[in-house]
């Protein structure tokens, strides 16, 4: 490419002829820069599009960057297993970002399962183990759970642990209903318990709630081949109010012949309402709410005979819920409605707690609303 000029006057170059040198300096200047900013624009393309890599081909975590929890697998199946066995499995894990994992907390949502993590804290690119128990407690299929927080993004991991279990203790009914019993008097039930073992033996029989008993009738039965009856007794003292409890029994027997003799417990669940004049609806505060949420659950508190009636005083325990109040205001003549107010704790976990009121009802001056709640762990 060629510029064509004039010769120079003696007062010097004309004014077209400047202007096309300067036109022709700038094109020169922009064709030179144009192979570095090429190259440039290919680095770019290329640190953007590919990760960094080893002599071997493996990807190189760059420095400084943010933690991340790498499991090799996130769920584990027993399969087919025995209600009297135990297993344990390992969830194996690396820290595959650029700076330190912090685990902070790992929770089972089972009793059933128990949790090892011998340290919480690991450095780039190193590994870790979770070693997990699974002692059943009843048959079917099991799905359970296991909640692990970090500082990653997301911060909550989920791993489950899965088995089909074949059942040794069969219980009838398997969870006892007792429906609304009457406040002040003695009361009964019973359990039929029976095993694949016919000579199985009962060995011991408990509950999970203050002054209510349980035992075989008769006696001589806990060794007896064949089913054996479990009977409840629910004495005049307890509590008014919701009546949740477990029976635990504890049998011993052989899975098949020629096998060891092995030991197992299953836990019955028991649900009831121990109402006199006074009774609640629904019987206790149940909630599931989030870290932050607004708390807000209401009883109503009624005379079954319709007669008016007149709460004195009310008062709130829920140690995990410290700000919660409660408020009481009549709705008619013969019922009350009770209030529950709180924000939920930044910290996961149950909200146990009572709410006591007092009433101008005989035989019931003292009542207690019970709270049966949970802050859930963030999704």
């Amino acid at each position: 490419m060629g510029f064509r000029t004039t010769p120079a006057s003696p007062e010097g170059p004309t004014r077209e002829t400047r202007s096309m040198l300067y036109a022709t300096r700038a094109m020169a200047r922009y064709l030179s820069i144009i192979p570095a900013l090429l190259a440039g624009l290919a680095a770019c393309d290329r640190s953007g599009s590919e990760p960094e890599t080893s002599t071997d081909g493996a990807a190189v975590t760059s420095p400084g960057g943010p933690p991340i929890l790498t499991f090799a697998s996130l769920s584990h199946d027993f399969g087919i297993m025995d209600e009297t066995d135990q297993r344990s499995t390992t969830f194996e894990f690396t820290n595959t970002g650029g700076s330190e994992l912090v685990i902070s907390d790992v929770k089972a949502t089972c009793g059933c399962t128990t949790i090892t993590l011998t340290k919480r804290r690991y450095q780039p690119g190193e590994t870790g183990r979770i070693e997990v128990g699974f002692d059943p407690v009843s048959p079917g299929p099991q799905d359970k759970a296991i909640v692990v927080l970090a500082n990653v993004e997301p911060a909550v991991t989920r791993l489950r642990v899965l088995a089909d279990v074949t059942a040794f203790v069969f219980v009838e009914p398997r969870i006892l209903q007792l429906g609304v019993l009457q406040y002040g008097y003695e009361h009964r039930a019973r359990l039929t318990v029976s095993s694949v073992d016919e000579n199985f033996v009962v060995q011991s029989v408990t509950t999970t709630i203050p002054g209510v008993s349980a035992r075989v009738v008769p006696p001589d039965a806990a060794t007896a081949p064949g089913p054996k009856t479990i009977e409840v007794t629910i004495p005049p003292t307890v509590a008014w109010g919701g009546l949740y409890f477990g029976v635990q029994i504890t049998v011993s027997g052989r899975v098949g012949a020629g096998t060891p003799t092995r030991t197992h417990t299953r836990t019955v669940r028991v649900a009831g309402r121990l109402f006199g004049v006074l009774s609640a609806s629904p019987d206790m505060f149940r909630f599931a709410v989030d870290p932050g949420d607004r708390i807000e659950r209401k009883i109503h508190l009624r005379r079954a005979d319709g007669r008016p009636f007149r709460v004195l005083s009310s008062s709130v325990r829920i140690p995990a819920l410290p700000d919660a109040t409660v408020k009481v205001e009549p709705e008619s003549l013969d019922t009350w409605a009770v209030t529950l107010s709180a924000t939920a704790r930044s910290v996961p976990g149950p909200c146990p707690g009572v709410i006591a009121i007092t009433t101008d009802v005989r035989g019931e001056e003292v009542i207690e609303l019970r709270s049966l709640g949970v802050v859930r762990t963030p999704q």
